[in-house]
This record gives structure tokens, C-alpha cells and sequence, in this order.
């Protein structure tokens, strides 16, 4: 498998956000599960994926999923940003 492309990316985060806003949040992890799975490099990327399906999870009462992914996007945060990982857990 091929990593995703930045377009590609971009184009199904600005449609997982489509899909959560007309309240389909299980459409969501069809969407977003697969680029995960064929790799995505680039931290921010990964980690605004793992975002939006804690959001899709949270939207299904889902809250150990939302707990898992967003958990996983802050880890990524703060692989990424020298300043996200100054952040106590209060903070973030």
C-alpha cells in the first residue's frame, strides 16, 4: 500500500468533518481507518486522523474509542511540538 497523499489527507479530513457536521459520525471511521492503516508519515496528519475519530466516537457514545484516539492525537502532539510536550495533562 501506498502512503496517502497530502491532498488525499486533506480531502478526507474536510470530509470527515462534513460527515460528523450532518451528524453521520459513523461514516467517519470507514473514511479515515483505511489512510491510517496504509501509513501516514507526517505526525500533524496522524494525529488530526486520530482527532476526528475520538470526535466520531464521542458523537456515538463511544467513550472508550474517543479516549483511545484522542489519547493517540496527543501523544502525536507532542512527538511533534517541543511546546505541546511542556503541557501538564491539567493544561492540556
Amino acid at each position: 500500500m501506498t502512503e496517502p497523499s497530502p491532498a488525499e489527507i486533506e480531502s478526507a479530513i474536510d470530509r470527515a468533518w462534513k460527515l460528523l457536521d450532518a451528524d453521520a459520525p459513523g461514516q467517519v471511521a470507514g473514511l479515515l481507518r483505511p489512510l491510517l492503516e496504509r501509513g501516514v508519515a507526517d505526525l500533524d496528519d496522524r494525529a488530526d486522523l486520530h482527532h476526528l475519530l475520538g470526535v466520531a466516537c464521542e458523537d456515538l457514545g463511544e467513550r472508550d474509542g474517543m479516549v483511545a484516539e484522542w489519547l493517540e492525537a496527543r501523544r502525536l502532539d507532542v512527538e511533534g511540538d517541543a511546546e505541546a510536550r511542556e503541557l501538564g495533562d491539567a493544561e492540556f
